[in-house]
């Protein structure tokens, strides 16, 4: 098993990174070289296509590989884990509320009033809701399935998100400056209240 479990590992791990290296302005410039008469949001539009895609096989492996329970399933687990499913659809509705889903998807152009610093709803609560959304989805999964490959999915993908969180902070901060470092100093990253808890 743990040599199933390393290749599992091995196997999101090389999806994250093409996720991230097709996000990359390497990769967008390329693109936009390629194709100068499609500047628009088509780039985004096909890089969601693509993630979707790469992220078939990356299932198939995880749902087929053989592993055992870190802990007895029962059904209270199966109902806690649910509520955290649960939960992280309202979040996720509520992070999108604030973010155009067309324009998330690449299927519309984005707006010029859209791409100033988003610091209202539930982004003033957190900086990164869709992470955090994310985050909590992943570990009612866990709790409702709680095997080794799961866990090693879960370590995975929040090892990702706190990853991501960081290197997206470093491309916001060169975009809005001092605006965003303002934002930072008041707003947690991905627990809701963490500042508040410090004082």
């Amino acid at each position: 098993m743990p040599s199933e479990l390393i290749t599992l590992s091995l196997v999101w791990i090389l999806y994250f990174f093409l996720h991230s290296f097709f996000a990359t302005n390497y990769c967008k410039e390329f693109y936009f070289k390629a194709f100068p008469k499609r500047r628009t949001n088509r780039y985004r539009l096909i890089y969601n296509i693509l993630a979707v895609l790469y992220l078939f096989p990356v299932m198939h492996f995880q749902i087929t590989s053989i592993s055992f329970y870190v802990f007895k399933p029962s059904r209270t687990y199966l109902y806690s884990g649910l509520t955290l499913v649960i939960i992280s659809i309202v979040l996720f509705i509520l992070a999108f509320r604030n973010y155009s889903t067309m324009e998330f998807l690449g299927i519309s152009k984005p707006k010029p009033e859209n791409s100033k610093l988003n610091t209202k709803g539930f982004n003033s609560i957190v900086r990164h809701p869709i992470y955090l959304a994310t985050f909590v989805m992943f570990m009612g999964f866990f709790i409702c399935f709680p095997t080794y490959s799961t866990l090693t999915a879960v370590i995975c993908i929040i090892a990702y998100l706190v990853v991501g969180s960081f290197l997206e902070e470093k491309r916001l901060i060169k975009e809005f400056g001092d605006e965003y470092l303002f934002y930072k100093k008041e707003v947690p990253m991905l627990i809701p209240f963490l500042k508040l808890k410090r004082k």
